[in-house]
């Protein structure tokens, strides 16, 4: 059994973000932050606004409002607000890349790998919601904007060329895998990301989430 914490400090300081439980007992995803750390404090304050309302309906006055900094302040960190957003897809990307990957670590076997692969998508998709919904909503913008359609695109490919290789290098193979492990992450990818979607849509009925358990039985068959 593949237990996840819900809290990695390492990965939490070298990326900036934890989880954080509220007064409530859910799980909020957050920066970690000083008085002093003014960028990350504008980057939280625009992540949880644009994650809620979308990028259209956030000006730069709202973000500055609830990061509790001046304008200027986010025009001298980021320039304007496509600045801004431009830092959000470099956050998302280093946060899902290395929560991702630090679990990897401890997988040996093909066996782990689905098994894992699907526990940390169930953890991410209930426990970092506001993480999905920025990433639903950067989609939705980069289909509009041939820039941040690069930056965006740039997340994707890499995350399918990490779960590539490491679909290529399981032991003993899986049937997934072959003939193009790549094409393979993609089809993995768009699961998941599909399953969060409709997580979301539902208002987090945890019974969504077991379309992710037939993704495991899927990854789970080996080559013949």
């Amino acid at each position: 059994m593949i237990i996840l914490r819900r809290t990695r400090l390492s990965t939490a300081r070298k990326t900036g973000y934890c989880v954080i439980l509220t007064e409530e007992g859910k799980c909020a995803f957050k920066l970690r932050k000083t008085e002093k750390d003014t960028p990350k404090k504008i980057l939280e304050a625009a992540l949880h606004l644009v994650a809620r309302d979308g990028y259209a309906n956030v000006s730069m006055r709202d973000i500055a409002r609830e990061a509790g900094v001046s304008i200027s302040q986010i025009s001298y960190y980021y320039n304007n607000k496509e600045g801004l957003v431009s830092a959000l897809v470099k956050e998302l990307k280093e946060t899902v890349i290395n929560e991702f990957c630090a679990g990897l670590e401890r997988v040996t076997d093909a066996g782990g790998f689905a098994d894992y692969l699907c526990a940390y998508a169930k953890e991410s998709v209930s426990h970092n919601a506001e993480l999905h919904r920025l990433r639903i909503e950067l989609s939705n913008l980069a289909m509009n904007s041939g820039a941040f359609r690069a930056e965006i695109r740039a997340v994707d490919r890499e995350l399918t060329e990490i779960l590539a290789s490491r679909l290529e290098a399981c032991e003993p193979p899986l049937a997934i895998a072959s003939p193009s492990p790549r094409r393979a992450a993609d089809f993995i990818i768009a699961v998941i990301f599909g399953v969060a979607a409709q997580y979301l849509v539902r208002g987090g009925e945890e019974k969504t989430l077991e379309a992710l358990d037939v993704l495991r039985e899927t990854l789970r068959r080996r080559v013949e």
